[in-house]
């Protein structure tokens, strides 16, 4: 944000040196305000933007030597740029949003010339012009939007979307290679959407965050109950051993993550899944063998979660592999096992 506003208050400081740009209108329709506000609003969130906006329109008083025509139409327009590109799911969105601005951007123009009047403009060119800036900011947003995300590493709802298509090679591969913790990261993704879509939370982050929250289980994906059809390979194995396999694919999942480049949102979800929660049938196994024996060798190396879509993403997850494993399930049943699990989390 203060890259932008530097950026545009300096351009804002050498028009005004430039005899072509005698007034203030012109110097207005130079102002990619609704860009900036646009790309304020996906890489953060509404309230930001605005608040950008409104600090934005102060600066550009400042340069303009406190002009009212360049101000109005800074804070107009990138009101209406914030306004325009909230709950867009695709890229092709942004298109849709750069046409409407075209449209606004003139009417606001008009409303200036009105309040501000100055026989020197000519009304039509200025209209056709901020026609032009609306439709190009709309653009130029399409332009950088990819390159802020993946520098920044932020969870737009544009590259969340281009996450969760299961079709992505990752996700065919855990397909062929752990199809049960497919079907189960499926199931997951299913309940943790709803439940957010409920409570307010972000729904896209909690399907994709989901999706990918077991992807750490591929390396060794026999030894976890969903992918094993030929028995059981704890037997073979020590409990402790076996804990130590089931914990590390967290950490390999987190490592797989950042490797990858997944958003911050989803890598946390991914680390907080099972948060410090002790793997308690292996411990208690290993309590019929050594009365002795450490809990923090059976405790998953995560934090608890810090958000919503991770704690809804923990509740589902725990929930839906645990139902699984009801004999005889009827709806009081699992209503009462699933408030068990929900309030022992």
């Amino acid at each position: 944000m203060v890259v932008l506003f530097c950026i545009i208050y300096l351009a804002v400081l050498a028009v005004m040196r430039l005899e072509a740009f005698d007034t203030p209108l012109k110097i207005a329709l130079l102002m990619p305000a609704a860009m900036a506000a646009m790309l304020v609003t996906v890489l953060l969130n509404q309230q930001t933007a605005i608040l950008f906006v409104v600090m934005l329109s102060l600066g550009i008083l400042c340069a303009s030597n406190f002009m009212l025509a360049p101000t109005l139409f800074a804070f107009f327009s990138g009101i209406a740029g914030v306004s325009v590109i909230r709950n867009m799911r695709k890229r092709f969105d942004l298109v849709k949003s750069a046409c409407i601005l075209a449209l606004i951007n003139p009417l606001i123009i008009i409303v200036i010339s009105v309040a501000l009047p100055d026989p020197v403009n000519d009304l039509s060119f200025l209209i056709a012009m901020a026609s032009v800036n609306g439709f190009m900011g709309g653009i130029l947003v399409i332009g950088f939007l990819p390159i802020l995300e993946t520098a920044l590493n932020t969870s737009t709802s544009f590259r969340l979307m281009e996450f969760s298509d299961l079709n992505s090679p990752i996700m065919k591969k855990m397909l062929l290679t752990a199809s049960g913790t497919y079907n189960h990261s499926i199931m997951v993704a299913t309940l943790a959407e709803s439940a957010c879509r409920e409570i307010g939370a972000d729904p896209l982050v909690a399907r994709v965050g989901a999706y990918y929250h077991d992807i750490g289980k591929m390396e060794q994906s026999e030894y976890f109950v969903e992918n094993q059809v030929d028995g059981n390979k704890h037997l073979a194995l020590n409990p402790r051993l076996s804990a130590t396999v089931i914990r590390s694919h967290v950490k390999q999942g987190v490592e797989k993550a950042i490797q990858m480049r997944l958003p911050r949102q989803v890598v946390d979800i991914i680390a907080e899944h099972h948060g410090n929660s002790v793997i308690s049938y292996f411990y208690n196994e290993a309590k019929k063998l050594d009365e002795t024996v450490d809990p923090e060798n059976f405790t998953y190396p995560g934090n608890p979660p810090r958000s919503k879509e991770s704690a809804v993403v923990m509740l589902a997850d725990v929930v839906e592999a645990a139902c699984r494993t009801l004999e005889k399930p009827s709806v009081p049943r699992l209503e009462k096992f699933i408030t068990e699990l929900v309030n022992k989390k």
